[in-house]
């Protein structure tokens, strides 16, 4: 299976977000089957950030290494090349689907976990918010 995508690096400075889709590339070069690449230079966004991107063509074993792929890397933007028509055998459909099962309980047990702490610092910072809401007014 053929696809093209798309993977978005955000960050500053500009040589920091260059590096990392250079070591992105790298790793994909190592993990998977890389027909074609570009990395796009990093661009201003905004008045802090630089975008970057990096244009990739895979050669992909089947859905399972797709799926595999969308959940490890997070690309932007994903076109399957080829035939019209895309036959995926059972056994691999269910083994695709079980691993986004297991990475999304994994997202939410982290989101989870964000959110208690953001609900007990909170509360940690509730008497110094007052305190300087009472500074504040005076």
């Amino acid at each position: 299976m053929k696809i093209l995508s798309n993977l978005n690096v955000i960050g500053k400075p500009a040589k920091l977000v260059q590096e990392v889709l250079e070591k992105t590339l790298d790793k994909l070069e190592n993990e998977k089957k890389v027909l074609k690449k570009k990395i796009l230079k990093p661009k201003k966004m905004g008045k802090n950030f630089f975008s970057g991107f990096l244009e990739i063509e895979l050669e992909l074993e089947g859905f399972q290494e797709l799926i595999e792929f969308l959940l490890d890397y997070g690309p932007v933007t994903i076109e399957v090349l080829g035939d019209k028509d895309v036959t995926i055998p059972l056994g691999e459909f269910q083994s695709a689907i079980s691993d986004m099962v297991a990475r999304f309980q994994e997202y939410e047990e982290g989101i989870r976990g964000l959110r208690a702490a953001n609900i007990m610092i909170t509360k940690q910072l509730q008497p110094f918010l007052q305190q300087k809401k009472g500074k504040n007014a005076k």
